[in-house]
């Protein structure tokens, strides 16, 4: 940016150029002590984008450059030093085509450069709009004043095009009129009508204007209370008819223009933004503006935040850091990241929050920094999207990949182990048989012939896990099931654990195989007793039709599965993610060697998957763990 600045005081004038030279080192500053200093920069070779001048000079004021700025093509922008902030210093250089003004106080060079560059692109937007016809309809009653106006604008401003008319009544029609069909775009009234004062005719013009065309007002010196009721009416603008009024007039008449101009571009963009914002409110994913700096807080962030976290969104702007406080502990440090702008912007990034309800949601988030007017990191803009069912989704298919994979595996070891088995315990029957009870041989015997039974129970279970054993699912009523098993269940849980059973009286019966079902109840039981080991609490609970906030939980929701759920919730030593993520895998255990298989878990995944249910677990180390599993309601018996 080129600047020239116009200023006597060589103190002050050092005092600026040292401090923009460090601030804004691509500013390039040119000074000029007098008027005619300045105004044989502007007219030598010198290009200027903005001009910044003192208020008074040692040879003029200011206004005495307007006259050389106006006809440089492009003209720069002015911006006015003043020492008094008041209306009666400020508003005269703005109606005279000031683009701004900077009081001089303490360190107001500090906001020089933000404030040059918005009067720049001001000037420049406003250049835009003047490169197009101004069409001005003046209402004068006196023909010298229509040609003294006409001649002015001809030699001075022929960007205005005027057109006369000398009643009010030819005024209210052409005002009437579609834009298009010659309405014009500003009105200039003469305060002195035949038959009627400009105020009266004003009054009767609002309705017909409707604030679409501006209108200013030419009063004689001595009329600023008229002035002043016009203004209150609706005026744009007055000039008071002085000697050399005529010069200022073009500036008011365009800056009235202007005024309307902006309103409208405002108007558009308020629209704008209020129907962008309906298409973002509807969006499901999370979408934000963070202030950082100087007080932090939320400028913007979409309805969706509620349905992902169930805070609405009066609270997070109430309390700003409440977002980041739902970001799970574990992954404080890449929230800590993004927020140092540490990950490239548009980079996706995983995110856990902890919702109102205490579930667990996986987010994935892009964000970007936006700087302020320097190079300081101001907001974060980010888009966060729950991506939980998807990844669970991920997981199963990976996991349902592996068992296939160790099914088909398991389906060859089960057929070749069992025929291996049953030559061992045949034989094994034979030789108790042959020997006798009384042989010293006979326990030895006894002993591969158990051995050959477990080996035969794990042939099961792989037979099982291949899906090579037979299922015969029938209707199963799982309070009646855990009601049966309830002795059994206390001796698995032992005297340190206690059992809480939680039967919902309208638990509808499910179809399963029933010994599968056993199968999954004990082994779900004799894994929460395992997970505590200096005793605890254990609920086996039955619900008729899930609750939203336990369907949620999971990717299963009540919508569109309205069945049965079996809970098993115990309060041991939990598990964190990575073990969470591979219970479910064949051959994976966290038991000592020799003590577990590996298989129970992966059992239970494949007996639901085989009833066509689904199972979500939820656990965090040191907070116990939650299985819990959803199966579909057992179908209506057909009528014949």
């Amino acid at each position: 940016m080129n600047v020239l600045y116009v200023e006597g005081d060589r103190a002050e004038a050092e005092l600026v150029r040292d401090a923009l030279h460090k601030s804004a080192p691509s500013l390039r500053l040119d000074h000029a002590g007098t008027l005619i200093e300045a105004t044989s920069l502007l007219e030598g070779d010198g290009v200027y984008d903005v001009v910044l001048s003192g208020f008074r000079l040692p040879d003029g004021g200011w206004l005495d450059l307007l006259p050389h700025l106006q006809n440089r093509d492009p003209s720069p922008a002015v911006v006015v030093i003043t020492g008094s902030g008041d209306e009666e210093t400020i508003l005269p250089p703005l109606k005279a085509g000031a683009d701004d003004y900077i009081v001089k106080r303490d360190k107001y060079v500090d906001r020089l450069p933000v404030l040059l560059d918005g009067a720049l692109r001001r000037h420049r937007a406003a250049g835009v709009r003047s490169a197009h016809p101004l069409s001005v309809l003046y209402v004068e009653h006196n023909p010298a004043d229509i040609v003294l106006t006409r001649h002015h604008f001809e030699r001075h401003a022929p960007r205005i095009r005027l057109e006369a008319v000398r009643t009010p009544e030819e005024a209210l029609v052409r005002c009437a009129a579609p834009r298009q069909a010659g309405r014009p775009d500003v009105l200039l009234l003469d305060y002195r009508l035949p038959g009627t004062s400009a105020l009266e005719m004003f009054r009767d013009l609002r309705h017909t204007l409707q604030d679409e065309t501006p209108v200013v007002l030419v009063i004689a010196q001595g009329g600023e209370d008229l002035a002043s009721q016009a203004l209150k009416l609706g005026a744009a603008d007055y000039v008071l008819k002085h000697p050399g009024y005529l010069h200022k007039l073009p500036r008011v008449l365009e800056s009235a223009h202007a005024r309307v101009q902006m309103m409208r571009e405002q108007e558009v963009l308020r629209e704008g933004e209020r129907r962008m914002r309906e298409l973002v409110d509807t969006l499901p994913d999370v979408i934000f503006r963070y202030r950082m700096a100087p007080e932090s807080r939320f400028e913007y962030i979409s309805p969706a935040v509620t349905r992902a976290t169930g805070h609405a969104v009066e609270e997070i702007r109430a309390d700003p850091e409440l977002l980041f406080r739902l970001v799970h502990p574990e992954d404080q440090e890449t929230l800590a990241k993004a927020r140092r702008g540490q990950i490239p912007a548009g980079e996706p990034f995983a995110l856990r929050w902890i919702t109102k309800p205490g579930t667990i949601i996986v987010t994935e988030q892009r964000c970007s920094l936006a700087l302020d007017g320097g190079a300081t990191p101001a907001f974060i803009n980010g888009v966060a999207r729950d991506v939980t069912a998807k990844r669970e989704i991920e997981e199963l298919s990976r996991i349902t990949e592996s068992m296939n994979a160790v099914a088909r595996l398991a389906s060859v070891v089960a057929h070749d182990f069992n025929n291996i088995l049953t030559a061992i315990l045949g034989y094994s029957h034979i030789l108790e048989a042959h020997l006798g009870a009384g042989h010293p041989l006979v326990d030895d015997v006894a002993e591969i012939r158990k051995a050959g039974e477990r080996g035969a129970g794990i042939t099961r279970q792989l037979s099982a896990f291949s899906r090579r054993h037979p299922v015969e699912p029938q209707p199963v009523d799982l309070n009646a099931l855990l009601a049966r098993l309830d002795t059994a269940l206390r001796e698995i849980a032992g005297d340190q654990v206690d059992l809480q059973l939680r039967l919902d009286p309208w638990a509808e019966p499910i179809m399963a195989d029933p010994g599968e079902m056993e199968e999954v109840i004990t082994n779900l039981a004799t894994n929460a007793r395992e997970a505590m080991p200096t005793g605890g609490q254990l609920t086996i609970e039955t619900r008729n039709a899930p609750s939203t906030d336990q369907a949620s939980s999971g990717s299963v929701p009540l919508a569109s599965f309205p069945g049965m759920m079996l809970a098993f919730s115990d309060t041991g030593v939990g598990m964190d993610a990575v073990t969470r993520s591979r219970i479910f895998e064949p051959f994976f255990t966290t038991k000592d060697k020799g003590k577990g298989t590996g298989l129970g878990l992966t059992m239970v995944y494949a007996i639901v998957h085989q009833c066509s249910g689904h199972i979500r677990v939820s656990s965090e180390p040191g907070h116990g763990t939650t299985f819990r599993i959803f199966f579909p309601r057992r179908a209506p018996p057909q009528e014949a």
